[in-house]
């Protein structure tokens, strides 16, 4: 992250501020886990802290400049509930029914890419997608 900051701003892609979005002492991701009081035995919901990783600033920045963007797109769904405002107002033969579909396979290949740490061992995630800080 930090050699790619660098770059894109020594070519002038990037203003000379953004190599405030380089973090100087990064870390890695880790892993801890949150019980879960309404379940027998209460087991961990699995959060991910992504805090002082190389990533952390680049990534709010960007969600800050392309959020307005993405918005304005026709295809932009907010959540279940505004999918739900934009179909309501479709026609079906039944109106009784509502089917639709949500393409998500470009995100798959990033759920490969989480990696962190617990207990002074580093791991890569290879299964399920743990939720995020």
């Amino acid at each position: 992250v930090k050699n790619t900051i660098n770059d894109l701003t020594a070519k002038q892609e990037l203003p000379a501020t953004a190599k405030n979005l380089i973090i100087t002492t990064p870390r890695t991701s880790c892993i801890y886990f949150l019980p879960k009081i309404h379940k027998p035995n209460n087991p961990g919901r699995p959060i991910v802290s992504a805090c002082s990783c190389p990533t952390e600033l680049i990534s709010s920045y960007l969600d800050k400049i392309m959020a307005p963007i993405v918005k304005t797109l026709p295809s932009y769904i907010k959540d279940s509930q505004h999918a739900l405002e934009i179909f309501r107002d479709f026609s079906f033969l039944d109106q009784n029914k509502l089917i639709f579909t949500m393409d998500i396979t470009s995100l798959l290949h990033l759920l490969t890419l989480n990696c962190f740490s617990f207990g002074g061992n580093y791991y890569k995630q290879t299964n399920g997608v743990a939720m995020g800080t």
